[in-house]
């Protein structure tokens, strides 16, 4: 067996079969979990302060609840959303990507040719 070529060691991705490519774009474009949780913290940052109890401190405790829920439907989304397109990917060994590909079905062609561009 000849050695690899001398050169990056790791890729950042695999190719994808069309089956697996659409079961990621499914995944990405659910609204569901936007919407489920959208209503929960709509329900923390909306209903719960019209029912605050009534005493000194209740405008605070509304402006509590408000920021409270704005500020963590934001980081879920946030977090929700990079994930559905993230901007980089794992950086696997060379040997990783051979064996992921050959026991998923799409073996690829011989490696040691290959350098990824700069």
């Amino acid at each position: 067996r000849s050695q690899p070529a001398a050169g990056p060691k790791s890729v950042l991705c695999v190719r994808n079969s069309s089956r697996n490519h659409r079961q990621n774009v499914a995944m990405g474009a659910s609204a569901l979990p936007i919407i489920i949780f959208s209503a929960i913290f709509g329900v923390i940052g909306i209903v719960l302060p019209i029912v605050a109890p009534k005493g000194p401190n209740r405008g605070i405790v509304q402006c509590v609840l408000i920021l409270t829920a704005a500020t963590c439907w934001l980081f879920w989304l946030c977090c929700y959303m990079a994930q559905m397109n993230p901007l980089i990917g794992p950086k696997l060994h060379q040997n990783t990507i051979l064996i992921m590909a050959r026991e998923w079905g799409n073996p690829l062609p011989d490696m040691d040719s290959y350098h990824p561009e700069h």
